[in-house]
């Protein structure tokens, strides 16, 4: 159905708000669906992006999907186009893709999340399908594992989201990123530390 909706920056952002919606709901099971879902959307085609000329440069705005045209088209009332000028028609659609890219909205979603609760599981989870997917970089991984790693010093529950993050990632997190051996020696260093408990999630 989500495929089915009617192309502009309003549904992106709708079908983003539902698909993360779900996978916060149903961590366990279906987030690595979830995650495929969200790659097979950013592949779409933004066919409600509308570029044109205004004096000696170009504009984007936003039309109903089907219309949209690099030249030619009727043309984009004041009301759905950016202020923005560029100097070329390319510049100004990829700038427009920017501003509804599916992988931009959601990762701003997660983003915002891990930095009101960093301790939220099912987040961090998907972040770490997201990557699984090819949404996210091994670099975004290692932010998320550094700023779990400042808490966990101090909080066992981190450890947790630490060990949960590693467990859908470290595979592909270990052949992606070249300094990933000195992570996982920086999180074992922490067993001798922390709990039984604790301890064997860090083994496991």
């Amino acid at each position: 159905e989500l495929f089915t909706l009617p192309d502009s920056p309003e549904t992106m952002e709708a079908a983003v708000n539902v698909i993360y919606q779900k996978a916060m709901r149903d961590a366990s099971s279906f987030q690595p669906i979830y995650a495929c879902l969200c790659l097979d959307m950013s592949h779409a085609k933004k066919d409600f992006i509308r570029v044109e000329s205004r004096g000696k440069g170009f504009v984007y705005g936003f039309g109903l999907s089907g219309t949209s045209k690099l030249s030619g088209a009727s043309k984009l009332s004041e009301t759905n186009v950016e202020e923005e000028v560029f100097s070329s028609a390319e510049e100004a659609k990829e700038a427009a893709l920017r501003r509804v890219s599916m992988k931009r909205i959601l990762l701003n979603r997660c983003q915002k999340t891990f930095q009101d609760d960093m301790d939220n599981l099912a987040n961090i989870s998907f972040i770490g399908h997201l990557y699984m997917a090819g949404l996210v970089t091994p670099h975004i991984i290692r932010i998320c594992i550094t700023k779990i790693l400042s808490g966990a010093k101090t909080d066992n529950g981190s450890i947790e989201i630490l060990c949960n993050l590693l467990r859908v990632t470290g595979k592909k997190f270990e052949k992606e990123f070249s300094q990933a051996e000195e992570t996982f020696r920086e999180i074992e260093s922490m067993a001798s530390h922390v709990s039984p408990r604790f301890r064997f999630m860090i083994v496991d």
